[in-house]
């Protein structure tokens, strides 16, 4: 192995001067001048040869990032591009931290060191000269000027930059032309980005006669570090105090392999082996950005000087802390996430890469609420909710966004109070039925609305909540081989559904569930299809508006019907639909079979103004009432008496159930996560 060394360095000028007698190694000025050994540099674009991109590429999907307390989010985007960043016309002079590229070399390296060897007898030519001296881009040895060897023969050069560099006093030429060295990254007290240099390692080989003609030695320098950038986009105005690495080795040993071909020089690779050391590295930036939505701002590059120099490593584990301050509220934030992002797993020597960050949750302050609870009195089934959703700028508040939001399968749930149970349990409603349960609800919606403050509002609409009794006889008035009628066509109670000549009433018995119609006929004013006047021609009978009656039917003889209504039922729910035929000559009406039971109600028919002109007494129950009972005149044995089974009316003793309901909604708004909940109630009861 080839090694450096100040000894090294003094016995190779007395050993290049006797093993190459024909060229005298002196500082002589009456030397032939065209025959120094002279240099030109340039930094290699990528690393290995490996085309990379020139302009920033940022991923598609950004990696969020979340803080300690898992508040705020950071997204990251990142680019890779060869080391080829430009320099600052100002940029201070010994700032090692800058990427160094061919233009900006003797800005921030301003030296270099080179070893030589003779290419056939591998005799140390030039022992780690520091080169530092510059004029048009050429660059001459400290040490004095040192000359081509006479003759064809070629020499090997190694160039390592900048001059002094951790690592730079043990580097070690392979005889494969592979340059070795250990490597400590540097560190400064809140400052260690500026502190890290960008180390570039080169190596040429040529003589006198492959040159340009004037014996300048082109040496092309490749990067052995990885560069860290960052930039902003989509951020809140605010202060970036702070960038830290965490999680990263700190030192390793490297090795440089050039590749090689005749009459050329190409750039080589590297390989970091022996990782050692992980630590934090922390740059302070304290770099000012504008609350911006769009568009990029610099971070690094205000000073590029602060771009992190790293160790090419992979990045299992690694993070980045972004400590700020935003500009209005004073509010400081520290955000962390991981450095491997997407198909980026390693950083690789001579690439940039450049983190786009934007501080979403940061930029936005969220708003999101929903009408926390609605109670639904026994019996009631719709209502309205509110929800608002929308953000705002943090840094200017005037700037809103409507925030998109939904209400998911799984955020639906509800739960069932089983009255009359041994203990009123709550039983969970099943996923299946909780959709036949809400007949009218919006799941999703845009956000924002006329006034983003007052929200949107919506309308929600339930069924009513289930009902059963302890009395045996409602189931029966439940059974499906009881309904009668249908919407389309009602059973008409005054003929039997037909079955009867006409005969009307002022009290009408209903056995079961379904559509059922009565003629608006003054009480039992028909009988048998004929008018039974007798019922009406008293002069005692008079209509809604003490008029004489005239005619079994009102519209003859009292006004026309404008709708039908239920006056009172002691069956909730059991009534639906009551409303006037198109005709003009029915009152029709639904029975509910999920709500059937015995019962009463008053049906009556109105005039334009509300008014009722008649009504209607319905009596449901289940027992047959032409099953008459015998009785005796307890005054007369001769005379017996036919009597119902039961009175007028009749329910018997029993306690009805209205099992209450709570439906829970979950919602949640795009873009934040946030979510919020909404509470139905639908009331319940118990009635003896």
């Amino acid at each position: 192995m080839k090694k450096k060394s100040q000894l090294m360095k003094i016995w190779a000028l007395a050993a290049a001067a006797a093993a190459v007698t024909s060229c005298e190694i002196t500082d002589d000025a009456t030397h032939v001048d065209n025959n120094a050994i002279e240099f030109s540099v340039a930094a290699a674009e990528g690393d290995g040869g490996r085309p990379l991109t020139r302009a920033p590429q940022y991923g598609s999907k950004p990696i969020m990032m979340t803080a300690d307390d898992g508040g705020d989010t950071l997204y990251l985007h990142t680019s890779v591009e060869s080391n080829l960043t430009a320099v600052t016309a100002d940029e201070a002079p010994k700032t090692r931290g800058v990427p160094v590229t061919t233009t900006n070399f003797k800005k921030v390296c301003q030296d270099f060191g080179v070893t030589a060897y003779t290419q056939d007898a591998h005799t140390l030519y030039m022992a780690d000269e520091k080169v530092s001296t510059e004029s048009g881009g050429i660059w001459s040895p400290d040490g004095g000027v040192r000359y081509w060897p006479e003759g064809d023969a070629k020499l090997d050069f190694y160039a390592h930059a900048p001059y002094e560099f951790s690592g730079s006093d043990n580097i070690t030429i392979g005889d494969d032309n592979t340059m070795s060295f250990s490597y400590a990254v540097p560190t400064d007290n809140g400052e260690d980005a500026v502190a890290q240099p960008d180390v570039m390692l080169a190596y040429t080989a040529c003589g006198r006669d492959d040159t340009d003609g004037k014996g300048t030695v082109p040496l092309k320098f490749a990067h052995a570090l990885a560069g860290v950038k960052f930039v902003a986009k989509d951020i809140a105005g605010c202060t970036i105090n702070s960038i830290t690495l965490k999680g990263l080795y700190g030192k390793g040993d490297c090795t440089f392999t050039p590749r090689t071909a005749e009459g050329s020089t190409l750039s080589g690779t590297f390989a970091w082996t022996g990782l050692d050391d992980k630590k934090d590295f922390t740059q302070n930036y304290n770099v000012t950005l504008d609350d911006q939505q769009t568009g990029q701002q610099q971070i690094t590059d205000k000073n590029p000087a602060t771009t992190f120099m790293m160790i090419p490593q992979a990045l299992d584990g690694a993070t980045v802390e972004i400590n700020l301050t935003t500009t209005n509220t004073q509010q400081p934030h520290t955000l962390t996430g991981k450095l491997a992002i997407g198909n980026l797993t390693e950083w690789e020597a001579g690439n940039i890469y450049t983190y786009e960050i934007s501080t979403e949750s940061i930029n936005w302050k969220y708003v999101f609420e929903v009408t926390p609870t609605i109670s639904l009195p026994l019996g009631g089934t719709s209502s309205t909710y509110n929800v608002k959703s929308y953000r705002y700028r943090r840094e200017n508040p005037l700037v809103k966004e409507p925030v998109a939001w939904s209400v998911n399968d799984g955020g639906i749930r509800g739960t069932e109070t089983q009255y009359g149970s041994s203990d009123d349990r709550k039983d969970p409603i099943p996923e299946g039925a909780i959709k036949d349960v809400i007949e009218t609800f919006t799941r999703k919606g845009e956000g924002g609305g006329d006034v983003y403050e007052n929200g949107t509002s919506y309308p929600i609409v339930v069924e009513r909540t289930d009902m059963h009794t302890t009395y045996e006889g409602d189931k029966q008035l439940k059974d499906p081989a009881r309904m009668k009628g249908t919407p389309e066509n009602p059973y008409d109670l005054s003929t039997e559904g037909g079955a009867e000549p006409r005969t009307t009433a002022n009290c009408y018995v209903v056995g079961g569930a379904g559509t059922y119609k009565l003629p608006l006929v003054y009480g039992n004013a028909i009988v048998d299809e004929k008018k039974n006047s007798g019922a009406y021609s008293d002069s005692h009978f008079v209509d809604y508006k003490g008029r004489h009656i005239t005619d079994p039917w009102i519209k003859n003889s009292g006004g026309t019907p404008h709708d039908c209504a239920l006056v009172w039922s002691d069956g909730f729910y059991m009534f639906k639909d009551v409303h006037l035929s198109d005709d003009g000559d029915y009152l029709v009406f639904t029975l509910d079979q999920e709500y059937m039971q015995q019962a009463n109600a008053i049906l009556a028919v109105r005039d334009a103004n509300g008014t009722i002109m008649w009504s209607w007494h319905i009596w449901v129950i289940e027992r047959d009432i032409n099953a008459t009972t015998t009785v005796d005149d307890y005054w007369d044995a001769n005379k017996t008496y036919q009597i119902m089974s039961c009175n007028l009316g009749w329910v018997d003793e029993k306690w009805v159930y209205y099992n209450p309901r709570d439906l829970y909604f979950t919602f949640t708004q795009d873009k934040s996560g946030n979510t919020d909940d909404l509470h139905v109630s639908q009331a319940g009861a118990k009635f003896d």
